[in-house]
């Protein structure tokens, strides 16, 4: 029997209740699936719940695809979500897309993409809220594909100065392959208080003026990952699989 294929919702169906998909959802659900009525389905609302269901299918001007529950609601499990939000430097082509990916499977609640002077990607042309949908578009298909029910949000790209002044009040852990006080991330998650900030750095590594500036900030601890030079995909994703098999077994 194969697993039944996942779709996001805005609230989790009920037996009474169906609740109809988006029509994005539903013209992956009827032309690339090619689900039909009765077939058996998995709702997940994005907010830590899921349910069981099969499809109907509401035939018209336009056909509309719903979702009646056939079980009670199940909850994320405990740890599959990690209070961890990464702030990490735009890369370009495939690197961000499969940063995206691995940090929604390994669990990390939020992250914000951030302009840097080395940054490739021209964010001005299309607009910061085009490249934030696509972004969040990568996260919730892949939520879908390793089962979570929680959303990894992902916020507005922005840049590296108006990120910093938000997080002035809290701790951040910056990923630097410079990190010269002998802290690494699997020692400070567990010294420090939740929820966890980390820093992830551009391709090329930081303009002198964004180093000077790191520096200058009270609150950003560099911290090592390796004694090697990570590539950016590399260190965001190497950070949370850290993070989030440190915080687990902490809060065991």
């Amino acid at each position: 029997m194969s697993t039944p294929r996942r779709f996001l919702v805005d609230k989790i169906p009920t037996e009474r209740m169906a609740i109809t998909l988006s029509s994005e959802e539903s013209h992956h659900a009827i032309k690339v699936l090619r689900l039909t009525e009765g077939d058996s389905v998995f709702a997940v609302d994005g907010k830590g719940s899921g349910v069981l269901g099969v499809i109907q299918i509401h035939k018209g001007s336009k056909s509309e695809v719903k979702i009646a529950a056939t079980a009670a609601a199940t909850k994320e499990s405990p740890g599959s979500v990690i209070p961890v939000h990464i702030t990490m430097a735009i890369l370009k082509g495939d690197a961000m897309d499969f940063a995206i990916e691995k940090c929604v499977e390994l669990g990390i609640e939020s992250i914000t993409p951030v302009v840097t002077d080395h940054t490739v990607v021209q964010i001005k042309k299309k607009g910061s809220e085009s490249f934030q949908s696509r972004f969040q578009n990568i996260s919730d298909q892949s939520l879908k594909q390793c089962e979570r029910l929680t959303r990894m949000v992902v916020h507005p790209p922005m840049s590296l100065e108006e990120q910093l002044s938000k997080l002035s009040d809290v701790t951040v852990f910056w990923l630097s392959e410079r990190a010269e006080n002998g802290k690494t991330l699997s020692k400070t998650v567990l010294e420090t208080s939740l929820p966890l900030h980390i820093l992830s750095g551009p391709e090329g590594g930081w303009s002198k003026l964004e180093q000077e500036l790191l520096i200058r900030s009270k609150n950003i601890i560099p911290v090592s990952l390796s004694p090697l030079i990570l590539r950016g995909e590399t260190s965001v994703i190497a950070a949370a699989a850290i993070a989030g098999e440190t915080l687990r077994s902490k809060l065991r």
